[in-house]
This record gives structure tokens, C-alpha cells and sequence, in this order.
């Protein structure tokens, strides 16, 4: 029997992050994976996805070479290689995960290849192998539910790992689902030129964003022309290459899943642990779940982000380690690469609301940011929450060409606990698109500069 300090099982964000900081912090460490080091995220989901999307808006903004005086591109020449886009991302994810295989060896963090089962409380086992451990972290990911899907054509529906592995794309496609993926995926897939639309049995897109981003998205679509159709029970295939959606039958030649995530747990044996309404592990804000020594992070907890995975992950070994690091998780960013790209931190203008409190509301459109004139990418604003009587930032929400670089200026300045008029204070570069976030604070605070 092998004994060590730590077991962790799952080499996604929330995995091989925590277990990096756990060899560091000097606890004896083991990681177990089932599939490839740096898990969903690197393999199938954030890395992957992003480079499509990537190779996606490469093609969609070609078409406007001629408007930045570049001559000799024609539009009409353009065609989109999907092998060779997925070549290069395949490219960048080999790249990645060689990365994390290698810190695994440089941190001395003992990886063991298989699927792990708890039998007891400091017990795991792998394959005929039994570790001996003082804590465990649970780790291990959520995937996509699919039984709306159930009975559709055998080689309709594809996983998100099996759609990045075609060789080609029929004419049709139909995502499923409502959440950050799906919109990504149908984005990416309308970018480069393919005929999609988004259907779910959700009753909002992103229903978890302020009112004013689901507004944008929903108009974004529209202007993009893709389709969506919303609060839909089960998809019926009526014939071949048709798919009755509500009361609509529309082409369908693929079905790609990407409806709203379920946690993915190991083989407990006997062991109980607390889940949630949605069967989500319950966890506090060291990552400690309902029994002894067994931790949890990530996808696996419900905080479905990559970023809330990896601070989950190092806030529970330092716990192990007798260090105390609590994840905040108000101070988690959300972020959607769509084109422009979408990122917010913590309250909605909604939950404000809801809660009663008094607050100001600030508000920047890039229409008139020096810096999105001279990219051509005007698309977006930036919104800003404070509450009253001190203006304290509650809520930050962008849409942006890089708001997802953009929001962590405003996560850090919420964790200082920062008001209206530090922001205000703080000389930001020009030309930025950052100063629509400066911009925005003074518009709160009533004092607009350039509106």
C-alpha cells in the first residue's frame, strides 16, 4: 500500500493546479487521471474551443480587409478549412498538455493512469493499486446531460469531443443547449460560415447574466442570423435530415450536445457525501465537502469555470497544509469568448434590485472609445454597479472584443473592496479599451467625461 498526503482524482483546472501548489506547500502528492492530463478543459473545452473560435473570427473579419485599406483580398475566395483548423488547435492542446505533464515531473507529483474509487474514508483505489491517503480531492468534472436526446439517429447527436474530431461539417448543424458552450460552439460555427442555430429547453440564454448582456446576446444572434429557439421539451427526428424542434420541423444533418453540465463523481463505495438540489458536491469555501479529509473543486461543485476550478483546488490543499486561503466566490469572473467577447463579476443590476439595496449605475459605450474606432471593433459597453451611500463596486459587466482580459482589472479592484471614485482615481493608458471601465465609473458617479 502507498501512502501519501494527498490524493487527487482529476487532471483537469481544478486537478493538476492543486496539485502543483500541494507539492509546493510540501505535502506528498498523487493525481489520478482516466483520460489526458489537463482534463476537459485542455482537451475538449476551453483550449480547443477557443482556438476554433479564434480561426473562427480570422475568416469573419477577412471580409473587411478592403475597409482597413488592404487591397486584394476577395471575399468571395474565402473558404473556411475545418481540418486544418482543427489541426492547429489540436497543435495548441498538445502543446498544453506536454506542459502539464511536464510540471507533474518537475513538482514530483506521482501520476497514476485509470479510474479511482474511494473504499472508505483515506482510501483509493486504482486499477489493482490501494493509496493510502490523509485527504482526498475530488476533482473530476461535470459533462453534458443528454437524455433530451435520447432516441434521436444513432450518428445524429455528437458529443463536443467527437464534433472536434470530424473531418467535415454537413450543411445543418443544431446546437443544443443555452449555456456559455452552446453559444460559444454556435457562434464559432456561424463565424465560419456554417448554417446553425442554438434550440434548448432553457427559457433564456445565459440566464445567469445581467439582463442587459442576455439583451445583447439575444440581439447578437438575431443580427447574426442564427436562429433560437427556446423552452423546447424533447428534439424528434421526423425523417431523415429533419428535426421537429417545438412546432417547428427544421434541417438538421448534426446535433451537437452542449446542454447544461452534471457532476461527474467517482465510485464512492459507502461513503455519503452532501450534494446539492442539481447532485453537485457541496462544498465550503476551503473546499472541504460533508466528510473527513475529502475535498472537492471545480466543475464537480456546480462552479462550472476553469478559474473557479484552479482557486478552489489550491484553497483546499492549503487547508490541508494548515494554511487558510477561503475562496470568495462573488469574486469569480464569468467569461464568454463570443465575438465580441463577454465577461462579468459579481452582482446583476437584478440582484441589487432584488436585494433592496440603493445604487448607482454607470454605464460606457465603445461607439466612442478612441481604441475600438481604430480596431473596427465598436461592438460593446461597459457597466458598473455601486451601492450606496459609499460606492462600493458590487457588479461589473462588459461586452468587448477583449473583455475577458478587461473584467480582471474590475475583480481585483472589488476585492479591494474598491469604490466609484478609487476607480475614477486610478490613470488608465489611452488609447485603451480599458478606459470605458474608468469611463464608466465617472458616468456613475455623475461626472461623465466624454458623454
Amino acid at each position: 500500500m502507498s501512502t501519501f498526503d494527498c490524493v487527487i482524482i482529476g487532471g483537469g483546472p481544478g486537478g493538476y493546479v492543486a496539485a502543483i501548489r500541494a507539492a509546493q506547500l510540501g505535502l506528498k502528492t498523487a493525481l489520478v487521471e482516466r483520460e489526458h492530463m489537463g482534463g476537459q478543459c485542455l482537451n475538449w473545452g476551453c483550449i480547443p474551443s477557443k482556438a476554433l473560435m479564434e480561426s473562427a473570427k480570422f475568416y469573419d473579419r477577412l471580409s473587411l480587409a478592403k475597409t482597413f485599406g488592404i487591397d486584394g483580398v476577395d471575399p468571395a475566395a474565402l473558404h473556411f478549412n475545418w481540418k486544418k483548423a482543427i489541426a492547429r488547435k489540436d497543435k495548441i492542446v498538445l502543446k498544453l498538455v506536454r506542459g502539464v505533464e511536464f510540471l507533474m515531473k518537475k513538482n514530483r507529483v506521482e501520476v497514476l493512469k485509470g479510474e479511482a474509487a474511494l473504499e472508505g474514508l483515506g482510501r483509493v483505489r486504482v486499477g489493482e493499486r490501494l493509496l493510502e491517503t490523509k485527504n482526498v480531492l475530488i476533482a473530476t468534472g461535470a459533462v453534458p446531460e443528454g437524455s433530451a436526446l435520447d432516441g434521436l439517429p444513432a450518428g445524429l447527436v455528437k458529443s463536443v469531443p467527437e464534433f472536434f474530431a470530424l473531418d467535415g461539417l454537413p450543411a445543418e448543424i443544431v446546437v443544443w443547449g443555452a449555456n456559455g458552450a452552446a453559444c460559444e460552439t454556435a457562434l464559432m460555427l456561424r463565424l465560419s460560415g456554417h448554417s446553425v442555430r442554438l434550440a434548448a429547453p432553457s427559457q433564456r440564454l445565459l440566464g445567469f447574466l445581467d439582463q442587459d448582456l442576455q439583451d445583447y446576446i439575444q440581439k447578437r444572434m438575431h443580427k447574426l442570423g442564427i436562429p433560437v429557439q427556446l423552452n423546447l421539451k424533447r428534439p424528434l427526428a421526423t425523417s431523415d435530415g429533419l428535426l421537429q424542434l417545438g412546432n417547428e420541423t427544421v434541417p438538421c444533418q448534426l446535433l451537437v450536445n452542449c446542454a447544461d453540465r452534471q457532476a461527474v463523481l467517482p465510485a464512492l463505495g459507502e461513503l455519503s457525501p452532501r450534494l446539492d438540489e442539481r447532485g453537485f458536491l457541496l462544498v465550503d469555501e476551503y473546499g472541504r465537502t460533508s466528510l473527513p479529509g475529502v475535498y472537492a473543486a471545480g466543475d464537480v461543485t456546480g462552479l462550472l469555470w476553469a478559474q473557479a476550478a484552479s482557486a478552489q483546488g489550491t484553497a483546499a490543499v492549503s487547508h490541508m497544509a494548515g494554511q487558510e486561503h477561503p475562496v470568495d466566490v462573488t469574486n469569480i469572473p464569468v467569461n464568454l469568448y463570443l465575438n465580441p467577447e463577454i465577461a462579468s463579476v459579481g452582482m446583476t443590476e437584478e440582484q441589487v434590485k432584488e436585494l433592496g439595496l440603493p445604487y448607482r449605475k454607470g454605464e460606457f459605450s465603445l461607439s466612442v472609445n478612441g481604441k475600438a474606432l481604430a480596431e473596427g471593433n465598436t461592438e460593446g459597453f461597459v457597466k458598473v454597479l455601486a451601492t450606496e451611500p459609499y460606492g462600493e463596486v458590487v457588479g461589473v459587466h462588459v461586452v468587448a472584443s477583449n473583455a475577458t482580459d478587461l473584467i480582471s482589472e474590475a475583480v481585483a479592484h472589488m476585492k479591494l473592496e474598491a469604490t466609484l471614485e478609487d476607480i475614477a482615481g486610478v490613470i488608465h493608458a489611452h488609447p485603451t479599451l480599458s478606459e470605458a471601465f474608468w469611463e464608466a465609473s465617472f458616468d456613475a458617479l455623475e461626472r461623465p467625461l466624454h458623454k
